[in-house]
């Protein structure tokens, strides 16, 4: 038999595939592996495995030494040669002792949890790599060794199921299959199911994929059912405890096991992994440097303390292009705001955040004016919305309307222009009834809840009006031009919803001598189209000529965005009038620009006036098969387009026309094919509607 002093397993091995022939690699070329991971993630149990797995490749076997219960770093080496069966050598130390066993041994050396004792870990491995020429060093540890020689490997958690996998597939994602067995040798009639599949799914999405915490929730699948368990993982750190005997202490309970990584911090980087945790998501060095730096922290430290935290398994690094960013795993993020809680700093640390993105994310452009610089705008807001989210969400429930309304005000564009818009109407609701300064944010809070209630049900007509009347009032109130042409122009839609088109024409005109009065070009662009609308009312050709000037005007100020919604209202004109060709070419031109700079909701339109345009020209399967990716797409999104009820009547008005042609069965055929070929062919689809080869 090979010597040796690996513990058998316990239980299963689940898993970890490409990590063991990762480390097996770097251990053929490397004396001295180091496995770095935050705590819980199963270092130990992959080095042991993995020990397993060499140790008759080794003459002296593989031997563990486990320094969990070493407080001294001077005494690592005392703990080594304890683990191994050296000879009753006389006279030297226990250290001498073993280096001199060891030096005509051809073994593997596991150092087991170096993070508490990393410099007396170091110096035996430095020791060992020039005393011992036979022996292959394996640690873990939650910070690296930082030795000449030293390869490292970085274990991250299991891997997590995506979105739609079918159950079949589940029990392929190692995360589930731990889950699961973990949970089946705790009540052995559990199965994954379809019943409780979502639900599994969640709790491994929810713990990071983190081992210990999977296998600490399976344990309570004895007295939960995984639904039930899932319900209780808002409190996570009080939930996942274990009571079974053999487990070290830091790993009975998943606070326990993030309590020694944090106490192996300084108080620099106590104080920045607390004040980081309210941040969702991932976040940018500078954002961290100017939100969480307030005294005794400084800006220009806190890239040293991040890459600590990172060398220190706490928090994860990663690049996207060119840019690097961070994100802390959810249950280190709960246990870290915990931290923060204690220290009194939650408050000032989520008004920092706030205020933080409020200036971040400023829009470089005026009101209504889309540029080249808005693109960057839309990609940082898009970058940044689940940290939008969760600061605004703090803001409401702290009643600060004021840094409420002016986050609202910041951040509702890219709300709108990606079609996400009726998310931000309860939340902008809350922000209006909160008191707060009379001020422009709050105002254009005031439009951002009316642009959600514009693809809301009717049932919001009677509240849009009634926010209308408050928003003229809000803008009266303040004297500014701006804010009284935005407020006019929501006002306007009153009169309209009553049929009562020149009244609405004459608060449009107000409202555009409002705009060209603060200098606005673009705005009072697109209010002018408003403004054709209303004096077209009813009459189509009336309107592709009112609309002339205007489309030459969002020309002229190089607005895209203004010009595609414009190209769509004038499409539609056209299809109305019978000239399915230029419809077409103005569509395509449209979504050509809505592509090219991100803008959903316009895209989708356009897409449904090709469809129309299709079926116009003729081709009634092409425009069924456009308008099944439409439809598919838009039902994943909640069926919006997102800019009012017009565009599903249109749609319905698309389906109605194709139908005739094509009879109701041939046409459910071709829009099942169009559903089923999803949104990504809906580009494709749009090609031959508009004329592309």
């Amino acid at each position: 038999l090979v010597p040796g002093n690996l513990r058998l397993a316990r239980t299963s091995f689940v898993g970890r595939d490409a990590e063991l022939a990762g480390i097996r690699a770097l251990l053929a070329a490397h004396r001295l592996v180091t496995i770095i991971g935050p705590g819980g993630v199963g270092k130990t149990r992959l080095a042991f495995r993995l020990a397993g797995e060499l140790t008759e490749e080794y003459e002296h076997g593989a031997w563990v030494v486990e320094l969990d219960a070493v407080s001294d770093p001077g005494l690592v080496a005392d703990a080594a040669a304890r683990a191994l069966p050296l000879p009753a050598f006389a006279g030297g130390s226990p250290a001498e002792s073993m280096m001199a066993f060891l030096a005509s041994r051809n073994l593997l050396l596991v150092l087991d949890n170096c993070e508490h004792v990393a410099a007396g870990a170091a110096e035996l491995a430095d020791q060992l790599l020039d005393a011992a020429p036979g022996v292959t060093l394996l640690a873990t540890s939650r910070v690296p060794l930082e030795l000449a020689g030293e390869a490292r490997y970085g274990l991250g958690p299991l891997p997590l199921a995506a979105d739609g996998v079918p159950l079949a597939e589940l029990l392929d994602v190692d995360a589930v299959r731990l889950f699961t067995a973990r949970a089946q040798a705790v009540r052995p009639a559990f199965r994954l199911d379809q019943a409780n599949a979502a639900a599994v799914t969640s709790i491994c999405r929810r713990l990071d994929g983190l081992p210990l915490a999977l296998e600490l929730a399976a344990s309570r699948v004895a007295s939960l059912s995984p639904a039930d368990l899932l319900t209780r993982l808002e409190d996570r750190m009080s939930l996942l405890r274990t009571s079974a005997r053999g487990i070290p202490a830091r790993q009975r309970t998943l606070h326990d096991t993030l309590a020694w990584s944090y106490g192996l911090l300084s108080p620099a980087e106590q104080l920045l992994l607390a004040r980081l945790s309210v941040f969702a998501g991932r976040f940018g060095l500078s954002w961290a440097e100017q939100a969480c730096s307030a005294p005794p922290l400084a800006p220009d430290g806190v890239l040293e303390l991040a890459a600590s935290l990172v060398a220190k398994s706490l928090l994860v690094a990663g690049t996207a292009g060119q840019r690097t960013e961070y994100e802390l795993l959810l249950t280190v993020r709960e246990y870290a705001a915990q931290r923060l809680a204690e220290l009194g700093g939650t408050a000032q640390a989520q008004r920092r955040r706030a205020d933080f993105l409020i200036t971040w994310l400023a829009m470089p452009d005026p009101v209504f004016q889309f540029s080249s610089r808005t693109g960057r705008y839309l990609a940082a807001v898009a970058e940044a919305a689940d940290g939008a989210r969760a600061a605004l969400a703090w803001c409401l429930d702290q009643q600060d309307g004021g840094r409420a309304c002016a986050l609202i005000a910041t951040v509702y564009r890219w709300w709108n222009v990606t079609g996400r818009i009726a998310e931000l109407v309860p939340l902008a609701r809350r922000a209006v009834e909160l008191s707060g300064p009379a001020s422009l944010p709050r105002l254009f809070t005031y439009y951002a809840l009316l642009l959600g209630l514009e693809v809301t049900p009717a049932q919001t007509r009677a509240e849009a009006r009634r926010r209308s009347r408050d928003m003229l009032a809000l803008a009266r109130q303040l004297g500014d031009d701006t804010g009284l042409a935005v407020a006019l122009y929501c006002e306007a839609d009153t009169p309209a919803y009553d049929a009562d088109f020149a009244g609405s024409a004459r608060l449009l005109a107000a409202a555009a001598a409002a705009a060209d009065r603060a200098g606005h070009r673009a705005l009072a662009a697109t209010i002018r189209r408003s403004e054709a609308e209303a004096r077209s009312a009813g009459d189509p050709p009336r309107l592709i000529t009112e609309l002339q000037p205007v489309i030459e005007e969002f020309r002229a100020s190089t607005d895209p965005f203004g010009l595609a919604q414009t190209l769509a209202v004038l499409a539609r004109a056209e299809l109305e009038s019978g000239d399915a060709r230029p419809a077409a070419g103005h569509a395509a031109e449209g979504l050509r620009l809505a592509r090219q700079n991100g803008y959903t909701e316009v895209g989708w339109r356009h897409h449904v006036l090709l469809a129309w345009s299709s079926v116009a020209r003729g081709d009634a399967a092409a425009g069924a098969r456009l308008l099944g990716a439409v439809d598919a797409a838009l039902a994943q999104c909640g069926g919006q387009i997102g800019a009012g009820p017009g565009e599903a009547a249109d749609r319905g008005r698309v389906r109605a026309l194709a139908v005739r042609v094509l009879g109701e069965q041939r046409f459910s055929e071709l829009h099942a094919a169009g559903a089923a070929a999803g949104d990504a062919a809906a580009a494709e689809l749009a090609r031959p509607a508009a004329g592309g080869g």
